[in-house]
This record gives C-alpha cells, sequence and structure tokens, in this order.
C-alpha cells in the first residue's frame, strides 16, 4: 500500500512533495490474501468435501500466519510468484488430513521468501509443495534423519559436548522407530526426493561420520612426546598459550586442538588469540603444530574406534548408526528431498540455521 503525502504551500512558502511512503502488508491484510486465493484453491471441491478442504486450510492459514510474522516476511505477500506457490500449498493443505502437513507447508513458504533469488532451490521448493501430502510418516522420517546425517555437524570442538549435542538432535526427530527395507527408498524415488544408486552403497557410519569431523577422531600429540616439546616451542614463539592444547577426550594419553576438522580447512580467519585479531605467523604456528599430531595409521585407527564407542554410548546416535548401516542400497538426496527434509527438521527443531 502506497500513501502520498503532499504539502500544500501557503503565501511565501516554498512547496514541498513527499517521496512516495511504502507503508507494507500488514497481518490484517495478509488474512485477507490469504483467504482471497483460498477461493480459489477449495472452490474445485463438490459440496461434500467443501467443508473439509476450507477446515484444513484455515488450519494452514492460522499456522503460516504466525510464522510469517515472526519472519517479518510479510511483504512476500504482495509477490506474484510467492501467492501462486501460496495457491498450491493451500492445495496440498487441503488434501492432507495430516496436521504436520501445514506446519511443513508453512516452512517450506518461509524456505521460499529465504531463497526467492536461488531458482535451483526454487524448484525444488515447488515440486515439494505438491508431494507434501502423498509422502508418508516413515519416508518423511527416514529422509529428514538422512538429511541432518549428511548435513549437520558439531561446531564444537568439545568431542563429548558435540556428540551430546547430536543425540539430543537425532532424539528430537527420530522420535519414532526408523524403517527397515528398501520401501522407504522407493517410494521416495517415486516421488523423486532421492535417487536410487544401484552401483554403489553407502559408506557405514565408522568410514563416513569420523571423516566429517575428522578432528574429533584423529589422535593428537603424544603427552611428554618429542612432538609435543616441539609442539610448546612452536606455540611459544608464536605468543600462543600452550592450554590451546587440551587433553584428549577420548585418550588422556595424548593432547588435541579443540577443532572439529583439519586445522588448515578450519575457519580461523577472523579468529582471536587472548581477544586480539589472530596473526598470519599464529595461523602457520598451529597448522605447524596440527602437522605433529601422530600419524601412525593403526594409533589412528584405535582412536575411530574409541571415537565410535563413544558414538555408540549415546541411546540415540547409535539408533541412527545401525539404522544408517543396514540401509540395503545407495541413494542421494535430490534439491526435492533436500527442501522438505530441512522444512521438517526446521519443524521439529526452530533453532536449526535455514536451508544453505
Amino acid at each position: 500500500m502506497f500513501d502520498r503525502i503532499v504539502q500544500k504551500a501557503g503565501k511565501d512558502s516554498q512547496q514541498i512533495q513527499a517521496q512516495a511512503v511504502h507503508i507494507g502488508i500488514d497481518e490484517k491484510r495478509v488474512r485477507e490474501i490469504i483467504d482471497e486465493k483460498m477461493q480459489g484453491a477449495i472452490d474445485i471441491f463438490t459440496n461434500e468435501a467443501y467443508d473439509v478442504a476450507l477446515n484444513r486450510v484455515s488450519i494452514f492459514r492460522d499456522q503460516l500466519v504466525p510464522r510469517m510474522v515472526e519472519k517479518q516476511m510479510l511483504d512476500a505477500f504482495a509477490d506474484p510468484a510467492f501467492q501462486l506457490q501460496l495457491i498450491e500449498a493451500q492445495k496440498a493443505a487441503a488434501a492432507s488430513e495430516r496436521p504436520l502437513d501445514y506446519n511443513l507447508l508453512s516452512e517450506l513458504l518461509i524456505h521460499r521468501v529465504e531463497k526467492r533469488n536461488d531458482r535451483e532451490t526454487l524448484a525444488g521448493i515447488s515440486r515439494a509443495v505438491t508431494i507434501v501430502d502423498e509422502i508418508t510418516d516413515d519416508a518423511l522420517l527416514a529422509l529428514t534423519i538422512a538429511y541432518v546425517f549428511g548435513q549437520f555437524y558439531p561446531t564444537t570442538g568439545n568431542i563429548i559436548e558435540g556428540l551430546d549435542v547430536l543425540d539430543n538432535l537425532y532424539g528430537k526427530i527420530a522420535n519414532n522407530v526408523l524403517p527397515t527395507g528398501s520401501q522407504w527408498i522407493e517410494h521416495l524415488d517415486v516421488l523423486s526426493a532421492v535417487r536410487i544408486s544401484s552401483f554403489s552403497g553407502l559408506k557405514n557410519v565408522s568410514s563416513f561420520f569420523p571423516t566429517k569431523v575428522c578432528a574429533y577422531a584423529l589422535p593428537g600429540i603424544k603427552k611428554d612426546s618429542e612432538s609435543h616439546e616441539s609442539a610448546l616451542k612452536i606455540l611459544a614463539n608464536a605468543n600462543i598459550s600452550s592450554e590451546s592444547l587440551v587433553v584428549h577426550e577420548l585418550n588422556s594419553d595424548y593432547l588435541r586442538f579443540n577443532f572439529t576438522s583439519n586445522i588448515n580447512e578450519a575457519a580461523i580467519d577472523g579468529a582471536s588469540i587472548n581477544n586480539n585479531p589472530i596473526q598470519p605467523i599464529q595461523t602457520q604456528a598451529l597448522k605447524d603444530v596440527f602437522a605433529l599430531y601422530t600419524n601412525d595409521q593403526s594409533i589412528k585407527n584405535d582412536f575411530v574406534t574409541l571415537f565410535m564407542n563413544e558414538w555408540n554410548n549415546r541411546l540415540n546416535l547409535k539408533m541412527v548408526g545401525n539404522w544408517w548401516d543396514a540401509i540395503p542400497f545407495g541413494f542421494s538426496i535430490t534439491a526435492v528431498g533436500r527442501v522438505l527434509a530441512h522444512a521438517n527438521a526446521q519443524r521439529i527443531d526452530p533453532t536449526i540455521p535455514p536451508i544453505s
């Protein structure tokens, strides 16, 4: 809505016309827009189905609006492309008797606003909206777990805390028995949410996950060894505290940096030491110390075993790990599956960041 403010000039005064002021769309107008589009979505139904469809779409509206208000996205309702997507979401809501679908559709529309300049993601969202009422509970659960398993990793360098965070996340999502066999994968393939690979399987957890948080499963530096002495000298010369090396959570005879990944890949640009910006010499020192980590393959294998023991000490991680290892064949998650799984994960845990 635009209001034009005009000031009339009196005698001997200068006339000034202000710029147009954008008032924007308020919640009341948003509800009016949704109701206007709702008619187009449910007028296709006969008298026998009309009331049921109206009730479902009304529930969807009452869940969507607060989320859009919370995200400060009401102006999206002035976008023709968004309105077209809204109509498709209303049709999907009308076709579904499953309450969680209304929340899921709301999250997909939020994704659409967040990724409005990413045509590839928008294409996935458009398709995902149309299959919300077709995907089974088991398939949606499995898709979400598989997506989270391959997408989300701890940011804390502390191994125990990182695994606890993951265990908590999986516990929120996998609150039911995970589906077994291949039917759920085949169902997702039919819906274009995954692509089945007949040529390769999936890496098991002990091969896959430690490579994603590789610093968790690396041995580090043996205490009181020559490497330890060299590391202390390197740190001292770069004015880095020796306390930067902490006792390894998996074996107290070793020391490690609190990183989740290889120091050469870690995001240390912009980091600080003692509240001072990290200097190039300090960056190099961290890399040099990291290069002193034990490289004995037998010891590395022992630490992977220790890591997996710590993993399996947590109920939800063990459940997801066993389920993952039992998946009968390989598959990849498509753009459709990614946005659907991410929306479902955010529906369950709103603290999950927006889709990248």
